[in-house]
């Protein structure tokens, strides 16, 4: 039983990992019949067996490196070709104080108006903001008693009212152009009768 040779002696020859352990059984045979010539006769189909096994593997390599180059690199294109696109929608979709006249002047679309209103609904409440730390700034005024007046002039509580009823119009009336937008805007989403 010279020619018979068990799992431990390929794995020992050849390694646990690199082969899989019927390459690795028939690898072993295959150096066997090498060692005897009669042996060797009855296991020569095995090793081109084995040589067959190892060309599938490695053209079977070849080609998955070279599909997995060409999906990055078609990856790799398409994500490029689009930037340009996307920056463009995203620049256009931010209405700022820089840009403000130019996407009234521009807006015909729902997302323009929408946009726009965005602008409009966030300046409101930042100006809601503003009136209520005026209001605050009245009330500590008017606590702390050291900066009033003489009868006839006004106080610095007084101001800060009169600075805070501006922003709350303010805010009012920038809700009112934001509210308009939101309306322009489900009109140019509505389709047109002709």
């Amino acid at each position: 039983m010279a020619n018979l040779i068990d799992s431990r002696d390929a794995v020992a020859a050849h390694g646990p990992r690199e082969m899989p352990i019927g390459v690795a059984l028939l690898r072993a045979r295959e150096e066997r019949s090498q060692a005897y010539p009669v042996v060797g006769a009855i296991f020569g189909k095995y090793s081109r067996e084995v040589e067959n096994y190892e060309k599938s593997e490695r053209k079977e390599k070849t080609t998955m490196k070279r599909l997995s180059i060409f999906l990055a690199t078609v990856l790799l294109m398409l994500s490029a070709a689009t930037l340009p696109a996307t920056r463009a929608i995203a620049q256009q979709a931010a209405v700022t104080d820089d840009n403000l006249d130019q996407a009234i002047a521009n807006a015909k679309t729902p997302a323009n108006h929408e946009a726009i209103a965005a602008f409009y609904e966030q300046e409101a409440a930042d100006t809601k903001k503003k009136a209520d730390l005026h209001r605050r700034s009245a009330e500590t005024y008017r606590k702390s008693g050291l900066f009033s007046r003489p009868v006839g002039m006004p106080g610095m509580g007084k101001m800060c009212d009169n600075v805070a009823a501006m922003w709350d119009q303010i805010a009012a009336d920038t809700e009112k152009l934001a509210k308009e937008h939101h309306e322009m805007a489900k009109k140019a989403a509505a389709p047109t009768r002709q």
